[in-house]
């Protein structure tokens, strides 16, 4: 072959990669076409990337894993790797997002402006059609680059390839239908290539996660930053940071509202104790450095000792907290925190978008160790003065009905009253509308009684009779029925008499559809709450053993489907496992949702009055409407 009879494209492919790290070619050569910092790529505006890029087209490293919060760069990051790819080190490259439609809108809305934008790819796509910014594959003479998605078996097992990206692992499905998991089979398609190069990133979610498993397999760099005063460097850890406690006369939202808009909080140095604000954050993020499991990092930034575990593969993990691309980062991660505090699903998505840590399902802590540490000081049969809200939670079976009396105060902190089982819906009145007397450390019980304010009784068995004890005193009663999942809400009502046409009975009752897997989630928290979070859940002094077997009945197990997508259940932990005062307990919960406990603060004096639409219907054996009330 002579060379003088190759083509331009020819001559490009045999030409050897730029020799200097991708960090400086992005700066000569990227073009930033959205963003809060449009124009050409600046490594300053990202200190924690520079590293990351730089390990892309470094020779001696085969696989990086890159376990992200959102919002860090991360896309930005591929996307100089592909334009990098195209002018410098052509190679067959597969980009695995994690659906169709999301491979399609970052092709149109995200690769094709980069492309147009930067000069090395301008000239290879500048006048194709608009047509083809929705196209999922590309052709450069040189190298091509598909765009595909994990669902699809036959797209990830087909022809070899030298380079992989894999976006939001997390996202795929575990399992394709007798293939194996996305991941392994993408990486396979690279096994031919002695310098394959195989990228890996996502937001993480659960221990079992695709990014967390690749990333135990990593060196796992963590982003070190110097203190200013001592020059010790250290890792952000958020709870280590630092910041005023909420007032008692502040909501969580206003609290946070109030963190985002000043310079509140604070990061210790755990060496000399001075404390970083917003002001300081930059310039101790730019002088940050990736330091691997095992290793050391002395004042001057360099890192000694070998990685735990040395290999090819590369891993990071990068968080909002040692970010420039989120302005405020520290007050913003702050407020988003105490913001998400009592919602469940607020919580997990700022561990996994915020703090790039995977999200613990607690439930496995709940032992009967456990629960002799929730026992609190009050007797059985006696309300904590603190508690000015009273509900109760019915489970209903064939041969018995297991309630339980909860009381409910500020900061959604509750105590058990009293836990029993009846026969008759009778003697079940009878318990809704006894008095509670009230105790206090100091004076013991008093004559002060409160009585339950709602009562939701589930209606799954003896589904007339019960139907009939609610419409008896429909302010105060309310057939429940448990559902594995509602969308967007907790709970809701609904028709629970119709005509014969089907449609609902003008005045008749309403039935109460309640979430019941989210409510065991919110009550595992309240059940588990850190100590320096205000609130708590508790039983009375001296709980016996049969009710802590029925709240240990169960517990979450995860479930695969034949698509590969991966559910949490709660189910039985063994077959005949005692678990109605546990179901008592989630609608006690539900009641208490219904009530919106959640805005007592501690200047609450009394019981609140009952919504207003529930007093107007009560005549007529209606019940509120499906929206929540506050007090």
């Amino acid at each position: 072959m002579n060379v003088l009879t190759l083509d331009a494209s020819q001559l490009r492919a045999l030409r050897p990669p730029a020799r200097h790290p991708l960090s400086q070619w992005c700066e000569a050569h990227r073009e930033v076409v959205r963003g809060a910092k449009p124009g050409r790529w600046r490594n300053r505006n990202a200190p924690h990337l520079r590293e990351i890029l730089d390990a892309l087209n470094d020779p001696l490293v085969e696989r990086v894993t890159i376990m992200s919060a959102t919002q860090t760069g991360k896309t930005e990051l591929l996307l100089n790797w592909i334009v990098y790819l195209m002018s410098e080190d052509p190679g067959d490259t597969l980009f695995v997002m994690g659906s169709e439609n999301a491979a399609r809108e970052f092709s149109e809305e995200r690769l094709w402006p980069t492309l147009l934008a930067c000069e090395p790819t301008r000239a290879r796509f500048a006048g194709r059609p608009k047509a083809d910014h929705k196209r999922l594959s590309f052709a450069t003479g040189e190298m091509n680059l598909d765009l595909a998605w994990a669902g699809s078996p036959v797209q990830l097992a087909s022809r070899p390839i030298k380079n992989l990206c894999l976006d939001e692992v997390d996202k795929y499905p575990l399992l394709l239908r007798r293939e194996g998991d996305p991941m392994s089979l993408a990486i396979e398609r690279t096994k031919t290539y002695d310098d394959r190069r195989i990228v890996a990133c996502s937001s993480p979610t659960t221990r079992e996660g695709l990014i967390f498993r690749s990333w135990e397999q990593s060196d796992q760099r963590e982003w070190h930053v110097p203190c200013l005063s001592c020059g010790r460097y250290q890792r952000l850890t958020f709870e280590r940071f630092r910041w005023p406690e909420r007032p008692d006369d502040r909501s969580h939202r206003e609290h946070a509202d109030w963190l985002a808009a000043q310079d509140a909080v604070r990061f210790p140095c755990e060496a000399c104790g001075h404390e970083h604000g917003e002001p300081e954050r930059l310039r101790m993020l730019e002088r940050g450095v990736w330091v691997p499991a095992g290793c050391t990092v002395d004042s001057a930034g360099v890192v000694h000792g070998l990685p735990a575990t040395p290999s090819r593969h590369r891993g990071y993990r990068v968080t909002t907290l040692g970010s420039t691309t989120v302005s405020r980062s520290w007050s913003v991660a702050a407020a988003k925190f105490v913001e998400a505090q009592g919602s469940l699903g607020e919580l997990r998505n700022f561990r996994n978008g915020w703090l790039a840590e995977i999200w613990e399902d607690r439930t496995a802590a709940l032992t009967e160790s456990r629960f002799a540490a929730l026992q609190g000081e009050h007797p059985r049969r006696t309300c904590p003065v603190p508690g000015v809200v009273l509900t109760l939670g019915a489970d209903v079976q064939a041969d018995l009905i297991y309630w339980v009396v909860r009381a409910w105060g500020p900061h959604e902190e509750s105590w058990l009253v009293d836990a029993g089982s009846c026969e008759r819906l009778e003697q079940l009145a009878q318990v809704i509308g006894f008095g509670w007397p009230t105790w206090t450390i100091e004076e013991g019980e008093r004559e002060e009684r409160r009585r339950v304010r709602l009562a939701c009784i589930d209606s799954g068995y003896r589904t007339k009779e019960i139907y009939e004890f609610c419409r008896q005193e429909p302010l105060h009663r309310r057939p429940i029925k448990g559902m594995d999942h509602l969308s967007g809400q907790i709970w809701k009502g609904t028709a629970a008499e119709t005509t014969a046409r089907g449609r609902a009975l003008q005045g008749g009752l309403r039935l109460f559809l309640v979430d019941s897997s989210a409510l065991k989630d919110k009550m595992i928290r309240l059940q588990t709450l850190p100590e320096n979070v205000p609130g708590g859940w508790w039983t009375f002094d001296g709980i016996d053993d049969l009710y802590v077997r029925h709240q240990l009945g169960e517990h979450k197990v995860k479930r695969v489907d034949n698509r590969g997508r991966v559910t949490e259940i709660w189910a039985p932990r063994s077959v005949g496992a005692p678990n109605h005062w546990f179901d008592a307990e989630v609608y006690a919960l539900a009641a208490a949702e219904m009530l919106g406990v959640w805005t007592l603060t501690p200047q609450t004096d009394l019981p609140p009055a009952p919504p207003p639409r529930a007093a107007a219907g009560a005549g007529r054996g209606a019940v509120p409407s499906r929206r929540r009330r506050s007090w």
